[in-house]
């Protein structure tokens, strides 16, 4: 049995074959060589064969033919030459069997059993597409040098030694996750070098306001450049009640807006019965305020459901007597309405004093300021002629109180943006075979293919850079919009410290990391995320070679010495491995392709980011309003200021929307002067409306119930809503109606104005008024940013004010190295 496991292990079949035709090779050549010698002579003997005039001997006749003719002297040289022909033979077959034992001990290259896992090399790369010139900027390739130093201050930094050979960018469809600690540089190797060189629009979520400060400047030349501060003095303004469309979509863009405030925090399974009926009270009181109050904002919701000139119940009561359409009372307004009278005292005391307390951050003269009218709209992200870039900033001091401001913003863009898709454009079969034909026989009366139908598909991609995501909350519609977000040219670049910190908000089977294709990591700092980064890297198979020495204790030799291989499954980096990874790498992990080892990108160290940072922002919000100036006070709920029942005292007018009508009650009354507002600007007189007689009706927007003719005159219990004539403004008088950003007793900084013929330049002369005898209603409609099909059509003044052009590309030698199209 010994023998035979002997023989076993070390007579290979490779080995026999190897030997057998070593040895038949070396007689074979030695034979022939003195047959050839010899001239075939037949004293030689009979051979096996002739081919072509050669004869083939049996290979050990060379045995024969030394013993034969081995005494004779002239035939000894050739003699001694073939028996060296056979040693060198059966030599080499000797060393053809010493290399396959080598061979065949050498442990495998692919040794699979436990695990594949390697580190992608640039070949990988470039299948993977992360060696593109545009897109998302992950990290640059290993062969940078960065060192690692201590300042002044004791923090830890990194210097660029030598730049990467390339960027590794990722342009594709799919959503980018970065997840890194505090301070380990997710801003100047990802945010930063992102912002500066992607040219669609983008909505960054900024919480310090340093992107602002950094990347604006530069972002301004191209894109419509915009900052949306909810708690500061000078910004830009978004009134989410605006983006309610009048009509079927009104009630579920209502609801969207309601779902979110009653989740100001984004916690699960943390709707009870009071924020449920506080839902449904806010939902009727929103349409309400869009139909028939003046203060359409969610300041004036809150102000009307809190009105201390009138109980709740008086208040109720009013929402369910008005006539906000031509048949009566909103059915959804009158069914909710009629759902909180019905409540006992105690029960409707605690819907309303949740309701109320869901919209008191609204309450803030500068949140109620900065959401009192729009200057841009949702549909501008994506539609407009050029990029826009957004900026939601957002202090850490105000990060709790404002948090549920920005996710409402947020779900709204979301909700909006994904709801319908551009349809192909297709051409009737009768206009391609007429183009066919007038091509083929050169027909001039055939007409070419007419122009194709207008695409309402998106104009730009968006990239939504939302950092620190955990901190706005849960957010459910995004959680699940994520995965199609991408068919309507949606990109995500999300970042968070841990992944702890996400399945905090989003639980443990989330599935925002499962619809994130790349995946940026700078290591960790605690084990839950390490193990986490280092399952995500995978296993590779390794041998370990076990070797003992066998012998007597006190021999001066060891008499045997025996060896064994063992494979086993190693993580490609252990979870303490990552979270002692160098400051200077990064972990980046694409789907499909093996996971790279990179470098980290240091903008303040290349000259071709460093050139596009810190430049000067558009400070002034005159400057950003300035982008959509056309469309700062038309909107699409503007002329729906409906009457309440006579015996109803008047409800004064708000100056929050400046362009709103005067209301004129029944039986006479006389319209009510809107009183004086915080930072209301000094806008135009109005005329005197006319009688409460008149038959005169307003130009009411198009919609499903303004398009229905009103009852007019005192009948019935209710007035008709008459439109006064406005006197036309003065064009700076026009300039500060549209641009009503600021309070009485607080001036901006003086705009600097360009050249006369400068583009920057607001044009004098203003769009007339909505209100205006000589006013066109599809002219107003147009501007107003309405279409027909409620989307929202770019308006020719996008292009007011445009933008200098970019300078020239940066051709730096490392510029070139990165790829041949500059930064």
């Amino acid at each position: 049995m010994l023998l035979r496991c002997g023989m076993r292990r070390f007579l290979h079949p490779a080995h026999v074959l190897v030997s057998v035709l070593g040895v038949v090779g070396s007689l074979t050549t030695a034979t022939q060589y003195l047959a050839a010698t010899f001239a075939y002579q037949p004293q030689l003997g009979e051979p096996l064969g002739r081919v072509a005039g050669h004869s083939f001997y049996p290979p050990h006749f060379v045995f024969v033919w030394t013993w034969r003719y081995g005494s004779y002297r002239p035939a000894e040289a050739y003699l001694s030459t073939a028996v060296w022909i056979l040693f060198a033979g059966v030599a080499l077959t000797i060393l053809c069997l010493f290399g396959l034992a080598i061979l065949r001990g050498a442990p495998s290259s692919k040794r699979t059993t436990y695990g594949t896992a390697r580190w992608a090399t640039s070949d990988d790369l470039k299948r993977g597409g992360l060696l593109v010139n545009d897109g998302v900027v992950l990290a640059q390739t290993d062969d940078a040098v960065l060192d690692e130093y201590v300042d002044d201050n004791g923090e830890r930094r990194l210097r660029e030694e030598r730049p990467g050979s390339y960027l590794l960018r990722h342009n594709g469809p799919e959503h980018v996750f970065v997840f890194a600690p505090t301070r380990s540089g997710k801003g100047a190797g990802i945010v930063m070098p992102t912002l500066l060189t992607w040219r669609g629009s983008v909505l960054v979520y900024d919480l310090k306001k340093e992107l602002w400060h950094a990347t604006a400047g530069w972002r301004k030349k191209f894109s419509h450049c915009i900052r949306w501060e909810p708690a500061a003095e000078y910004s830009a303004r978004f009134n989410p009640l605006l983006e309610v469309r009048a009509g079927p979509n009104e009630v579920k863009d209502v609801q969207n807006i309601v779902e979110m405030l009653i989740d100001p925090s984004g916690k699960r399974g943390d709707k009870d019965h009071w924020k449920l009926a506080a839902g449904t009270l806010l939902t009727a009181a929103i349409l309400h305020v869009l139909y028939s109050e003046s203060d359409k904002t969610l300041a004036g919701v809150a102000t009307f459901l809190s009105n201390p000139e009138r109980s709740i119940i008086e208040t109720l009561e009013l929402m369910l007597s008005t006539q906000h359409t031509p048949s009566g009372p909103h059915p959804v307004i009158a069914s909710s309405t009629r759902e909180a009278l019905n409540k006992s005292e105690n029960e409707l005391s605690g819907v309303v004093s949740t309701a109320c307390a869901f919209l008191g951050i609204y309450r803030d003269p500068l949140v109620a300021r900065n959401t009192s009218a729009s200057d841009f709209r949702i549909a501008d992200l994506m539609h407009a002629k050029r990029p826009v870039s957004l900026y939601f900033v957002l202090p850490p001091s105000d990060g709790e109180r404002l948090t549920p401001v920005i996710r409402l913003v947020l779900n709204q863009i979301g909700t909006r943006l994904t709801e319908s898709m551009a349809a192909p454009v297709y051409r009737p079969a009768h206009q391609v075979l007429a183009a066919i034909a007038s091509r083929v026989f050169r027909r001039g009366n055939v007409e070419v293919l007419p122009p194709a139908p207008k695409d309402d598909g998106p104009k730009h991609r968006l990239l939504m850079l939302l950092d620190e995501f955990p901190t706005l909350g849960r957010l459910s519609f995004f959680e699940r919009s994520l995965a199609f977000f991408a068919g309507y040219k949606i990109k995500c670049l999300l970042i968070a410290q841990s992944l702890g910190q996400l399945e905090e908000q989003y639980g443990p089977n989330n599935s925002i990391l499962d619809n994130s294709h790349v995946r940026v990591s700078y290591g960790a700092n605690n084990e839950k995320t390490a193990a986490r980064i280092s399952e995500m890297l995978g296993k590779s198979t390794v041998v370990t070679e076990n070797v003992s020495f066998s012998g007597q204790r006190l021999a001066g030799w060891l008499g045997n010495k025996s060896s064994s291989e063992q494979e086993h499954g190693r993580d490609l980096l252990t979870p303490g491995e990552v979270m002692t990874l160098p400051a200077s790498d990064a972990l980046v992990i694409v789907g499909g392709l093996p996971p790279c080892r990179a470098r980290k990108v240091l903008y303040y160290a290349d000259a071709a980011f460093s050139a596009r940072a810190n430049l000067p922002p558009p400070e002034d919000p005159r400057e950003q309003a300035r982008e959509f100036l056309v469309r700062v006070v038309s909107n699409d709920w503007e002329q729906r200021k409906l009457s309440a029942p006579a015996a109803t005292p008047p409800v004064p007018v708000s100056p929050a929307n400046d362009a709103a009508l005067p209301t004129l009650m029944g039986g006479g009354a006389t319209a009510v002067p809107a009183p004086p507002a915080l930072g209301a600007p000094n806008v135009e007189e109005l005329a005197e409306t006319s009688s409460p007689s008149s038959t005169e009706t307003p130009k009411a927007s198009p919609g499903p119930a303004a398009a229905l003719p009103v009852a007019t005159g005192a009948s019935a219990g209710s007035a008709a809503v008459v439109a006064p004539k406005r006197r036309k403004a003065r064009p700076q008088q026009q300039e500060r109606l549209s641009l009503d950003l600021f309070g009485a007793t607080s001036e901006p900084p003086p705009l600097e104005r360009a050249p006369s013929g400068d583009a920057d330049e607001p044009s004098e002369a203003p769009p007339p008024s909505p209100h205006s005898d000589d006013a066109d209603p599809f002219d107003m409609l147009w501007k107003s940013g309405i279409a027909a099909d409620g989307s929202t059509p770019d308006s020719d003044d996008d292009d007011e004010g445009a933008p200098e052009e970019d300078p020239a590309p940066v051709t730096s030698p490392r510029s070139r190295r990165r790829g041949d199209v500059p930064l």
